[in-house]
C-alpha cells in the first residue's frame, strides 16, 4: 500500500473567516506535520479530465510555491503532479496524489500526518470521514459571528446580513451534526489568540503530534507569516488586535438584525449579545433560515454557492 494513503489526515474548516488561515499557520512548523500552504478546494476541480491544470487554475499552490521556493519552475511542479496523478480517477485518490506530489515538491517525510484547509469542506465533513474512518482529524474553527460577518463587510460592503447569517447558521448546523464525532473538534479563534500555548498543546494531542514550541509562531513554508485580515495593516504573529472588530463595522440597526439572526450561533459558541431583549425580532428572516436549514437543500454545492459562498 501506498504510504501516504495510511499517512493520517488532517482537515481544517469552518466559517471563512473564522481563522484556519491562522490555524494552518501555526501547525506550518511543525516538524511532524505536512501543510498544505494552499486551499485545495477539492471538489471544484476533482472530476476535470485534466486534474493538474485544474487544480493549479483553481487553487493558489503555484503562486504560493513560488514565492517561497523561486528556484521550483512550474514545469517542474507540473511534472511532479501529472506523475503523481497518474491514472487517478477516484476524488479520494486524486487527493492522495496531491499530497504526495506536494511531499516531493518540499521534500517532506513520507510518514508525517498532512494538513489540508478549504473553510468550506466543513460541509464535506461526512465524505472525508468515510474516506479515512480511522485516522482523520477534522479541526473546526469557531469565531464571534459578528466579527466574521464584520471582515466580510470590509471585503464587499455590499453583502447583505441575511446572507451571511444564514450561512454562519448553516456552518452552525454541520458542526452540531457532527459533534460528537471524537474525530473532530472545535478550536475557538478568541481562545487561539488569547491562550496560544495552551491551546496549540490541546490541537496537538487531538491530532497525536508531539507539541513543539514552534507551534506558537504562524509561519508559511518556514517563512514569516503576516495574517490576511481584511483591515489595514498585518496582524504579526498572532495578535487579540482582529477580536472584538464588529463593533468598528456593526453599530445600531445592523448589529441587533445580525445578533437576532445569529442567535443560536452566538449561543453555542458562548458569546454574549448586546441586544439580548432583542433576539425575538425579525421573525420573518429568522423563521425564513430555520426553514433553508431544516429543508436540507442546502446540501447541494451549487445551492451553497448561491446562498453566498457558503
Amino acid at each position: 500500500m501506498d504510504v501516504v494513503s495510511i499517512s493520517p489526515a488532517t482537515f481544517i474548516v469552518g466559517h471563512p473567516r473564522s481563522g484556519t488561515s491562522l490555524l494552518r499557520a501555526l501547525l506550518d512548523g511543525h516538524p511532524d506535520v505536512l501543510v498544505l500552504p494552499f486551499e485545495t478546494h477539492l471538489f471544484d476541480w476533482v472530476k476535470s479530465g485534466d486534474p493538474v491544470t485544474s487544480l493549479l487554475n483553481r487553487t493558489r499552490l503555484w503562486p504560493t510555491l513560488h514565492r517561497h521556493r523561486p528556484s521550483i519552475s512550474r514545469d517542474e511542479v507540473e511534472g511532479v503532479l501529472t506523475r503523481a496523478f497518474g491514472q487517478t480517477r477516484e476524488p479520494r485518490a486524486r487527493l492522495l496524489a496531491l499530497v504526495e506530489g506536494w511531499r516531493k515538491l518540499t521534500g517532506a517525510r513520507s510518514d508525517t500526518r498532512w494538513v489540508e484547509k478549504t473553510p468550506r469542506h466543513l460541509y464535506e465533513a461526512t465524505t472525508l470521514l468515510e474516506w479515512f474512518p480511522e485516522n482523520a482529524r477534522i479541526l473546526v474553527m469557531r469565531r464571534d459571528p459578528r466579527d466574521v460577518i464584520a471582515s466580510a463587510l470590509k471585503q464587499k460592503p455590499t453583502r447583505a446580513i441575511f446572507q451571511m447569517a444564514l450561512t454562519g447558521c448553516l456552518a452552525h448546523h454541520v458542526v452540531s451534526e457532527h459533534e460528537t464525532d471524537p474525530r473532530l473538534s472545535v478550536i475557538t479563534y478568541e481562545r487561539l489568540v488569547r491562550h496560544t500555548v495552551s491551546t496549540m498543546q490541546t490541537v496537538c494531542r487531538f491530532l497525536q503530534v508531539r507539541y513543539d514550541p514552534v507551534v506558537t509562531t504562524p509561519t508559511v513554508l518556514g517563512a514569516e507569516y503576516s495574517g490576511n485580515s481584511r483591515f489595514d495593516g498585518t496582524l504579526k504573529g498572532v495578535s487579540e488586535a482582529a477580536v472584538g472588530r464588529y463593533r468598528e463595522v456593526l453599530s445600531g440597526p445592523s448589529l441587533e438584525r445580525a445578533e437576532a439572526l445569529l442567535a443560536p450561533v452566538l449561543t453555542a459558541g458562548g458569546y454574549a449579545p448586546t441586544h439580548p431583549t432583542r433576539a425575538g425580532r425579525h421573525p420573518i428572516e429568522r423563521a425564513a433560515i430555520a426553514m433553508i436549514v431544516r429543508s436540507k437543500l442546502w446540501r447541494s454545492r451549487a445551492l451553497r454557492t448561491a446562498f453566498g459562498g457558503a
